[in-house]
């Protein structure tokens, strides 16, 4: 009897083992949880590409296939289907990366610095399907960007930095503008102006490969080089009406910003007058309210060398060599300033003013100045070490505008160190005597005090108390104005009285 119940009892176990293992074989590998992308991300390579990627919390295996819809605002949408999974799978394991490059269209490129909107719709092999949205700006991601316009929005500027940064730069602007605006007689027709300024270190557009030269994207931080295309990047730019430039090494970023400007604002009136190199460069230093005052040494070294620049070489663009076009820039400077010390600064810019398709430089130049340009060069070299030119470097546009200072006006300034009486020497006049009087030297003679640089309070300073009863002496007497001529008097009269004694007893 217990022997059968055992047999049961075990083959119950069995049993119920047996159907739970059927069970189990029921059901798929993994459950496939649901809202299971994790994450996306957009990076530009600008100008090339977008790379867009999506992060699933499960093996790489178990997508089926995604889509990516990419919108930007200023253009249709782009429905991107990717089958391939697996080619698309930069990284597989508990949590798996799919990755998208979007080449930028040339023909239709998206708005510079405006949104992108995108859509990652996955499906696993199951047939759960999740989705994810962004958004991104479409920028070029090597630098930090800031946007500000002027008042009247006559301008606008991206600048690299911060907006705080790009506030100052957009402030110190704003007189240069101005009178630019008014020196060029365009009050009623400003050009508009919309400045794209990079750094120094980053060029616009496409990088260039170091070892072929060929034009690439790089990003470093993946690992990622691209070939590029330049005439995407002028797409994009020209798309977005932007003036680009590029910061020199040997400029400021308002330095640079102004050059642009005397270009813009000028070039319309030269037409195909357009006057020499070193004017356009003296000009443009001209209107920046920066001083020049650490040019002024290298130009007067270079003139004690004789190695100023000639005039001939400074009509033409500057010299590749780095401490030459150093000299070139300071000494085209120092040409204008120099021609602003003759005639005025007003004049100068009447003289930018005039070139014109009727009237070259040489023509305005001698009708301002009254002199030919080909005296310029002498001139400079001798005017360099004058206190005219030092001063002229201490002056700017946005100063008084006459460059040589007026003398400076006398004032009294009381000395701190006291002097010692001078010694009074009488001297006879109307009568030469024989025998001159000796040197009288009065009796008392102030002794000067010892030198203070601090005041002393009214009263301190030793006052001399005369004597109740004064000692006369002969001395004294003979020094009086009076008693000296009456002892004249009588001399003559006495020296008299011995001619005539003389004369009668010589006739005797």
């Amino acid at each position: 009897m217990r022997n059968a119940v055992r047999f049961w009892l075990i083959l119950a176990v069995c049993l119920a083992g047996l159907r739970g293992s059927l069970r189990a074989q029921d059901l798929p590998p993994t459950a496939t949880p649901v809202g299971f992308i994790t994450n996306g991300t957009a990076e530009v390579l600008f100008p090339a590409a977008i790379r867009f990627t999506v992060t699933v919390g499960f093996e790489a295996e178990q997508v089926a296939a995604a889509r990516l819809i990419i919108s930007p605002d200023n253009r249709a949408a782009v429905d991107v289907g990717i089958d391939d999974v697996g080619a698309a799978t930069v990284f597989s394991g508990p949590e798996s990366t799919l990755a998208y490059l979007w080449p930028i269209p040339e023909r239709a490129p998206p708005a510079l610095f405006g949104p992108i909107g995108f859509t990652w719709v996955v499906l696993t092999t199951d047939g759960v399907q999740d989705q994810f949205e962004g958004r991104l700006q479409f920028t070029d991601q090597r630098s930090n960007w800031a946007q500000v316009s002027a008042a009247d929005n006559s301008y606008q500027l991206t600048l690299p930095g911060t907006r705080g940064a790009a506030q100052s730069v957009q402030r110190a602007l704003a007189p240069v503008y101005t009178l630019l605006t008014s020196a060029t007689e365009q009050r009623s027709q400003q050009p508009i102006f919309n400045w794209l300024v990079y750094p120094a270190d980053i060029a616009p557009g496409c990088a260039t490969d170091p070892e072929t030269g060929d034009p690439v994207v790089v990003q470093p931080r993946l690992g990622i080089v691209l070939p590029c295309r330049p005439q995407v990047a002028t797409a994009i730019y020209a798309q977005n009406d932007y003036t680009v430039l590029q910061q020199p090494e040997f400029r400021s970023l308002i330095a640079t910003i102004i050059g642009q400007m005397v270009q813009d604002f000028y070039a319309p009136l030269w037409g195909d007058q357009a006057p020499p190199a070193w004017f356009v460069e003296g000009l443009t230093q001209f209107y920046d309210p920066a001083l020049k005052s650490g040019q002024f040494t290298l130009l007067q070294l270079a003139a004690r060398n004789d190695r100023l620049l000639s005039l001939a070489a400074m009509t033409t663009a500057p010299p590749t060599d780095p401490e030459l076009a150093a000299l070139w820039r300071a000494q085209s400077y120092a040409l204008l300033l120099y021609t602003a010390d003759q005639v005025g600064f007003d004049a100068v810019l009447d003289l930018a003013r005039q070139i014109n398709d009727d009237t070259s430089f040489d023509a305005a130049y001698r009708e301002i100045v009254g002199r030919a340009p080909t005296t310029l060069l002498p001139n400079l070299a001798s005017w360099l070490f004058t206190d005219a030119a030092e001063s002229a470097y201490t002056l700017t546009l946005y100063q008084p505008p006459t460059p040589t200072p007026r003398p400076p006006t006398a004032t009294f300034t009381p000395s701190v160190t006291p002097t010692a009486t001078p010694t009074l020497t009488p001297t006879v006049t109307g009568v030469l005597s024989p025998t001159p009087f000796p040197t009288l030297t009065p009796s008392r003679t102030w002794t000067p005090l010892p030198p203070s640089l601090t005041p002393r309070p009214p009263g301190s300073l030793f006052t001399p108390t005369p004597s109740p009863t004064p000692i006369v002496t002969p001395i004294d007497v003979i020094a009086e104005p009076g008693v000296q001529s009456t002892l004249i008097a009588v001399l003559v009269i006495v020296l008299a009285v011995l001619v005539v004694v003389y004369i009668r007893l010589s006739r005797q």
